[in-house]
């Protein structure tokens, strides 16, 4: 029982993180699907006895991937490719979208005019449950047939931090 309440308060403080990502694109089974994969990532710690398993000693490369929303995942609604990159050194977490068709690589709403992008980076200690988080989105862009430009954004976390660094996209669109 005390891994399983580990990885729903990690599972917890990760969500928290990035609320501005999960409050717009979570579903229902979000929390279950994080806690889950928390437990994985628990279950993978080598250096503590079973019942001693901390996510901070597991493999976090295991939440890779982690779609908030499982229903409308980002490589369904947004197809251009970007390049997501962390330095650890200055603390700056980055994502970089070329230029792109929105017709073509967003799939939005019948009815949608507008759309935006964030980013959120955070910083996380699951031994003292403590996080720091940022996030950068774009202003509203048009969702029509133009092409929109090249996109970076960016957020500043502590550098040279030895807490582990997460990143997520998201693209907001009028529901």
């Amino acid at each position: 029982m005390a891994e399983f309440e580990r990885a729903a308060r990690a599972g917890k403080l990760l969500t928290d993180a990035f609320r501005i990502v999960a409050n717009s694109a979570s579903d229902s089974r979000q929390t279950a699907r994080m806690s889950k994969q928390m437990s994985k990532v628990i279950k993978s710690d080598p250096l503590n006895d079973r019942g001693q398993r901390k996510p901070s000693e597991g493999n976090l490369q295991l939440l890779r991937g982690f779609e908030f929303n499982v229903d409308a995942t980002l490589t369904k609604i947004f197809t251009p490719g970007y390049k997501a990159t962390i330095d650890r050194a200055t603390g700056t977490l980055k994502v970089d979208i070329p230029a792109f068709s929105t017709k073509k690589s967003l799939r939005a709403p019948l009815k949608a005019t507008h759309f935006s992008i964030v980013c959120a980076g955070a910083e996380l200690n699951f031994d003292m449950e403590v996080q720091h988080n940022a996030d950068d989105s774009t202003d509203k862009l048009v969702y029509g047939m133009d092409d929109t430009q090249a996109v970076s954004l960016n957020v500043v976390l502590i550098p040279n931090s030895t807490d582990v660094l997460f990143l997520a996209l998201g693209v907001e669109l009028p529901v």
